[in-house]
């Protein structure tokens, strides 16, 4: 449970009260368990609350890394821009 919690980046005694109930998993915790073991985690195993947030974590999610390639195909566009195709005549 320790190295769970480590690879969660989440306090042991959060991870606790999660598991038993007495606390709710918050989107940024569904986010982190995303990340961790991958899409196996679909809507359809919760119920309810938890798999709207974890519909809307997944698509907040799918649109920042959508914009991050797109700032990086910009910088990488402007600096192709930036830079001559063929160099100067020598003289």
């Amino acid at each position: 449970m320790t190295s769970l919690a480590e690879a969660l980046e989440i306090p042991y005694a959060r991870l606790q009260k999660v598991l038993s109930g007495h606390s709710v998993m918050q989107l940024e915790d569904l986010g982190r368990l995303r990340r961790l073991i991958g899409d196996s985690v679909d809507p359809w195993l919760l119920r309810g609350h938890h798999a709207a947030l974890l519909t809307e974590g997944r698509a907040a999610m799918d649109r920042e890394a959508a914009r991050e390639r797109r700032e990086r195909l910009s910088r990488a566009g402007a600096w192709a821009r930036s830079t001559p195709k063929t160099p100067p005549p020598m003289r």
